[in-house]
């Protein structure tokens, strides 16, 4: 049960991790804060980001239910022109802990992910990551849309540490997180080892992404400073949705062990993602190591049944 759980993750966590990430003096000062943290954010020309995603994992098949904590640690930096990425990611679920350091940078005209795993490094194109994100109707030198681009909706002022904040909504599309996600991993048919044989992975991917709906994200501004303080998305609806629509889509298949998945749940609970920005135009430069830029590229059907294979 441990490799199905682990399957679904992954197309779930595609969405969710590609999906990649606000003091009462009236509603112009707060927007006039907002627009200048959003500007802030947008045109720095680096950062560091801090993410945090935790929440219970319920998954129930042959008439048992289990519980798992599932916690999620990713500390980012973040260069623009040309874009990279350093991210560290901790998981801890199913009573293990994880790590895995990997870059993102561009190469020629394609962008590759570096990661580090215990047998080594692993290089992996993933596409031009520029245009995916145009795709969406995105830019990839913002960080947050503009006001000009999306409706920004005030809430009440919270308090963290004594301190109040400006709190504004937005949201996003499902047909966007598709967008990307397809994008980032160069195309639908690209993905096609995420799924059992003989699906129509075309199919597959809409219905899920279909499933997701608007998301709501939230963002805090410092009205002091007129910087954006944080962000975050509840993910409990969303991957629920898409575990239901991943696992009804799927079925039963021999690729999944054999298993009737109409028997098989899994859904989350208290599941939030929350993405802090510091350090925002004066990052610590890096650059990706050379045994990393010198391993053995594998493409994803590679990199996916070579993970298979280890969870057997």
């Amino acid at each position: 049960m441990k490799r199905q759980v682990k399957r679904i993750l992954r197309v779930v966590l595609c969405g969710v991790l590609t999906v990649g990430s606000l003091a009462g003096c009236g509603k112009k000062n707060a927007e006039s804060a907002l627009k200048n943290g959003i500007k802030t954010l947008n045109d720095a020309k680096n950062m560091e980001a801090d993410v945090e995603m935790s929440g219970t994992l319920s998954v129930e098949a042959a008439g048992q239910k289990q519980d798992m904590n599932m916690a999620v640690h990713m500390a980012e930096t973040l260069f623009m022109d040309p874009m990279k990425m350093k991210i560290t990611v901790e998981t801890t679920m199913m009573g293990e802990t994880t790590s895995v350091a990997s870059y993102i940078a561009k190469e020629g005209d394609d962008y590759y992910s570096y990661s580090g795993l215990p047998g080594g490094w692993i290089k992996t194109k993933i596409g031009d990551l520029e245009d995916a994100v145009n795709q969406a109707g995105a830019d990839i030198n913002k960080i947050l849309p503009d006001l000009s681009k999306i409706k920004y909706t005030q809430k009440e002022n919270q308090k963290e540490d004594d301190k109040e904040y400006y709190v504004f909504e937005y949201a996003i599309t499902g047909e966007a997180v598709k967008n990307m996600c397809e994008g980032a991993m160069g195309s639908a048919g690209s993905m096609e080892s995420l799924f059992p044989q003989g699906q129509d992975t075309e199919e597959v991917l809409k219905k899920i992404f279909d499933s997701i709906g608007t998301v709501t994200m939230t963002i805090w501004v410092d009205p002091e400073k007129e910087t954006v303080y944080k962000v975050v998305c509840p993910m409990t609806d969303i991957m629920n949705r898409v575990f239901e629509a991943l696992i009804e889509s799927i079925g039963s298949s021999e690729e999944l062990d054999g298993t009737d998945l109409s028997q098989f749940k899994m859904s989350v609970s208290d599941m939030n993602m929350t993405m802090k920005y510091t350090n925002v135009g004066s990052a610590e430069d890096f650059d990706v190591p050379e045994e990393a830029l010198e391993a053995e590229e594998m493409d994803l059907d590679d990199l996916m049944e070579s993970g298979a294979e280890s969870e057997e």
